[in-house]
């Protein structure tokens, strides 16, 4: 066997031109271990498959943060809801047409009963005639009061004012049938169910009317209305 033969069976160094065939070399040595072996082609090395995860990972990261970002811009900051003033205030603007309503519906009936005849005549059917339309008005105004949210401080108001504002309405209907009927006088006004209804519902609209006043005062809130 020549020195070549030696040399190759032997495992010592690689020729070149087999190290072609089998790997590449490292460092351009000889050394026994310096070659390093080729990865397959359309195959992805260790370390470049476990950095995968990895970026994954750090794009879900970001994704994260991205919507956090976005959820925070939408939603509202703690603390930034209207103020107390600022609740009253609107409470009080959707108030003005619903109390107009009712101050309408109260100087109707009384010029309507300033003119009405101690005896039955025409005065009374348009004297019922002002109530039934007293009392639709009374009651559309409950009904929209119902649709207010009010302030906590005038919770249990807001509540005393719409119940009241339905005993007016009963009290009406009590006198306008009265009325119709020829049978009112001091007799049918004396009358304990209309008296309660009508003793209640002023009550309880004037128990609002107090709470809104100083509430008003308090907060600094103007009242863009005259109390009927």
């Amino acid at each position: 066997m020549g020195l070549t033969e030696t040399i190759l069976a032997s495992g010592g160094i690689v020729p070149g031109a087999v190290q072609a065939r089998h790997g590449r070399q490292v460092g351009g040595g000889g050394r026994r271990g310096g070659i390093a072996p080729e990865w397959p082609r359309g195959k992805e090395q260790p370390q470049e498959a476990a950095k995968k995860p990895v970026a994954r990972r750090r794009s879900v990261v970001r994704l994260a943060a991205v919507l956090v970002a976005a959820l925070a811009a939408i939603a509202p900051a703690p603390g930034c809801g209207p103020s107390a003033k600022e609740q009253l205030q609107g409470y009080v603007t959707g108030s003005k047409p619903e109390v107009e309503r009712v101050n309408t519906a109260y100087a109707d009936i009384q010029s309507a009963f300033s003119s009405l005849s101690t005896m039955t005549d025409e005065t009374w059917a348009a004297a019922a005639a002002t109530l039934d339309r007293a009392a639709a008005a009374v009651q559309l105004a409950a009904d929209n009061f119902e649709q207010l949210k009010p302030p906590d401080a005038m919770q249990s108001a807001h509540a005393q004012l719409i119940a009241g504002l339905r005993d007016l309405v009963k009290a009406f209907g009590v006198i306008s049938t009265a009325l119709k009927s020829g049978s009112f006088g001091p007799d049918a006004m004396s009358d304990p169910t209309l008296t309660k209804l009508l003793s209640d519902g002023n009550a309880k609209r004037e128990t609002w009317k107090e709470a809104l006043i100083a509430q008003c005062r308090d907060q600094g809130v103007s009242i863009p209305w005259t109390w009927q």
